[in-house]
């Protein structure tokens, strides 16, 4: 990420969470990238914001997702189909002239834009978060949500119930089977 992307990014996040009522900006974790690159970015949140909570981005990424009542994702990384695959509510956003999708995968985020997923502005995430924060689980529960993510998982994150058998098999095809030697 260069200075300036990184720089617009820190100002999304900054809107997204200056947009949040008191009573989720006081539920909200805020994880930073484990690698500071001089930014001082606890300092810089707190400057902003100073009583949220910031995790130094050192802890279990998988644990602190499986606590939570709603992941926000922010920019296009595994993430979001971590939380996915674990069936935790999950609001995406970023700036789509930051992060770009590939033109197979437009379809799929326009989807998950349809149905309140995924957001192109901090501004708008934060307007959906606000409403649904009440009832995250009968938003993420409805049938149109869990119909675009079923799609959207079944070609992105797909785990499939054979996923032993098929490591076995794409192992069995790449490593020579060693013929039983006797060594006595």
């Amino acid at each position: 990420m260069i200075s300036r992307q990184w720089s617009d990014y820190f100002k999304d996040q900054r809107i997204f969470v200056a947009q949040l009522p008191a009573e989720i900006k006081e539920a909200l974790i805020v994880r930073l990238y484990c690698h500071d690159y001089g930014r001082d970015q606890a300092a810089q949140w707190h400057d902003h914001f100073p009583a949220l909570r910031l995790d130094a981005g050192h802890s279990n990424i998988i644990r602190l997702i499986a606590q939570c009542r709603l992941y926000i994702s922010t920019y296009n990384s595994t993430t979001f189909l971590e939380s996915f695959t674990m069936n935790i509510p999950t609001i995406i956003f970023w700036n789509p002239n930051h992060w770009e999708l590939r033109d197979s995968a437009i379809p799929y985020f326009e989807e998950l834009k349809r149905v309140g997923i995924f957001h192109e502005s901090p501004a708008s995430a934060a307007r959906h978060v606000t409403d649904i924060w009440d009832h995250v689980d009968e938003w993420w529960s409805s049938a149109s949500v869990q119909r675009t993510l079923k799609q959207f998982k079944a070609r992105y994150c797909d785990l499939p119930n054979n996923l032993l058998e098929r490591i076995e098999h794409a192992l069995r095809e790449v490593m020579p089977i060693s013929e039983k030697t006797d060594s006595c």
